[in-house]
């Protein structure tokens, strides 16, 4: 609640927090009382809106909105995590050059040979557990 709260204070509205761009006239069918709160901009088919992503504008668009592509949009703009892509794909070329720096060629044989060193009696164990039915057989 605070933070929509906060989203409603706002009426700018702040782009790299996401959201959307949509029509005015698409804006109107839903949000007509608040159209004057709202950041808007003039491009070459007329004029846009902004709909901050996780907003109560947003929720109202998506509930009301009779355009598909209007909904579409604002929908995208709340499901999109181009931040959180951008420092998984950083951690997983960190997880590499860990690996490659304590000389093994990937992150999975770094990780598969440190949980065998890690605990070796379960390990062999698990490895005697495995291999026993065979072993049994070939002794017979």
């Amino acid at each position: 609640v605070q933070r929509q709260e906060a989203l409603r204070q706002d009426v700018e509205g702040r782009e790299q927090d996401g959201g959307a761009w949509i029509s005015l006239d698409a804006a109107k069918e839903c949000l007509a009382p608040v159209l004057t709160r709202l950041k808007t901009k003039n491009v070459s088919g007329g004029q846009q809106v902004w709909i901050p992503a996780d907003s109560a504008y947003a929720h109202q668009v998506l509930r009301t909105s009779s355009c598909p592509n209007t909904r579409r949009e604002v929908f995208d703009s709340q499901h999109s995590d181009a931040l959180g892509d951008q420092q998984m794909a950083m951690l997983l070329a960190t997880r590499q050059q860990l690996a490659r720096v304590r000389g093994y060629a990937t992150w999975n044989d770094y990780a598969g040979r440190e949980a065998i060193v890690r605990k070796p009696n379960d390990f062999l164990k698990a490895a005697w557990e495995r291999m026993r039915p065979g072993v049994e057989a070939d002794l017979r």
